[in-house]
């Protein structure tokens, strides 16, 4: 009975957070694509040049790592607020909502003059 409760012990010891599978939107992201449209809705997605993709990092304990991409280069700290809204902060406290999708990657979209969307794809 005592092996099987040590057995017990170092499974779920071994089963920390940090071996976890990470899921929504936390982890490294590089990205991939863009979307763009003139603003008549007849957008496309285009695919960024290797030398332009930048990394992101939703890391689990609400920081963001930005610092190489534009949009989102003056935020330092993210909360999921539901499936498909993330808000994210300045350093100074001001914030932004963005959207985001799961579907195929990461896709962020956010305003600028048009509708703007950028996907990304997760990497380790």
């Amino acid at each position: 009975m005592m092996r099987y409760l040590l057995i017990f012990l170092f499974t779920l010891l071994a089963c920390t957070k940090e071996n976890a599978p990470e899921t929504g939107v936390t982890g490294k992201w590089e990205l991939t694509e863009h979307y763009s449209d003139i603003g008549n809705g007849t957008g496309s997605w285009f695919p960024v040049a290797p030398a332009d993709r930048t990394i992101i990092v939703f890391n689990a304990n609400g920081v963001l790592e930005a610092a190489s991409y534009a949009p989102l280069a003056a935020f330092k700290r993210y909360e999921v607020i539901n499936s498909s809204t993330i808000k994210i902060y300045t350093a100074s406290g001001d914030s932004r909502e963005v959207n985001y999708s799961l579907d195929t990657g990461l896709t962020l979209t956010y305003t600028c003059r048009e509708t703007c969307r950028d996907r990304f794809r997760r990497i380790n």
